[in-house]
């Protein structure tokens, strides 16, 4: 499977529903439809501050 464009670790300077927006559109443009799969995914980009 091929995985189009990267997601950064979240950085405070950046609104949260945008990045939120963000993630959605990356899940979009990989066909991931998978919720587990999509939270795995989230919880590993978006960084250890965040948690």
């Amino acid at each position: 499977m091929a995985t189009y464009g990267r997601i950064e670790e979240y950085d405070e300077t950046e609104e949260w529903p945008q990045y939120i927006e963000r993630m959605d559109h990356y899940f979009e443009a990989n066909k991931m439809d998978d919720d587990d799969k999509k939270r795995s995914i989230f919880l590993s980009v978006i960084g250890a501050k965040t948690l």
